[in-house]
């Protein structure tokens, strides 16, 4: 049995423990203070807005800063199979709290995109209507379409498959669905992407099911060549993560936007430079890769 000689060997492998635990401390908090950053609640104070149709029945809601003091990127958010807006509430408010106003739906089957198109076109016209409290408060362009599940093959269906398609300035699909598991007319094709896309899974069981790694990747790799994107999978969570505040994803979610959108040099280091954090971030991410990021 190994045994220390002296008290004087104990007392420095010890120091040496300690040293050696306090560097990999540092070093793991290094790797994550930007993700932790935009994890954090914004700096905006947010508020809220229904908006119903004639019936009453409830049809958007959007979140924005209370003080809306003018071009303000906007996010749309595609909801998952049998899920509506309310479900990713605590999310999009915390989206709003840095700086976008983001639109979600009640919509709960969006997978072809046009729920989508619809939700985004709804509050893009409110940037030119005089009686809307957004006349003249959005940035319409930049625009990022985020969804999860089926809501995540639905960004990608609204910014391939329409002309309106054509205002999106970037896409988040969280745990896109592998192919085999979408509808016929919710079949999404990332090879007609031409913006910038971060896709994001879990490695808990339902995602190992519905969005594998494989077939994440696949969609990550037929984007066409000079498409700038990122990819990861998010340790500790599973398919409906996202639901609620959105977890352990909402850091890089919220960082990517801000980098897509806002041109915000902070979150681009996420993802793009000499050394980006992403990648090296991994305390809570693996299967990273990035590709033609500016």
């Amino acid at each position: 049995m190994f045994r220390f000689k002296s008290r004087m060997e104990t007392t420095v492998f010890a120091a040496v423990v300690l040293l050696g635990m306090a560097v990999f401390s540092i070093s793991a908090r290094a790797a994550t203070v930007i993700e932790t950053t935009y994890a954090a609640t914004g700096s905006l104070a947010t508020s809220t807005v229904v908006i119903k149709n004639e019936a009453g029945a409830d049809l958007y809601k959007i979140y924005y800063p209370a003080a809306l003091s003018g071009n303000h990127p906007i996010v749309v958010w595609g909801n998952g199979s049998d899920a509506d807006c309310l479900d990713y509430d605590a999310l999009l408010t915390h989206l709003a709290s840095w700086g976008f106003v983001v639109i979600g739906n009640f919509d709960t089957a969006v997978g072809t995109g046009e729920a989508i198109i619809e939700t985004m076109n709804y509050l893009v016209a409110r940037n030119g209507d005089p009686a809307s409290i957004f006349y003249q408060k959005l940035d319409v362009g930049n625009i990022g379409l985020a969804g999860h599940s089926q809501g995540a093959g639905g960004v990608v269906n609204a910014a391939t498959n329409f002309t309106e398609g054509d205002m999106v300035t970037t896409l988040v699909p969280v745990s896109l669905p592998a192919l085999k598991w979408c509808d016929a007319e919710d079949i999404y094709d990332t090879s007609l992407v031409d913006v910038p896309v971060f896709f994001t899974r879990g490695n808990g069981m339902l995602d190992g099911i519905i969005a594998p790694l494989a077939d994440v990747r696949a969609a990550y790799n037929a984007l066409p060549s000079g498409v700038g994107a990122a990819m990861g999978t998010c340790k500790g969570t599973d398919h409906n993560t996202i639901q609620g505040n959105g977890g352990k994803l909402r850091g890089y979610v919220t960082a990517w936007l801000r980098y897509q959108l806002a041109n915000d040099a902070t979150a681009r280091n996420a993802f793009a430079g000499t050394s980006p954090e992403l990648p090296g971030n991994t305390t809570n991410w693996k299967d990273v890769a990035v590709k033609s990021l500016p």
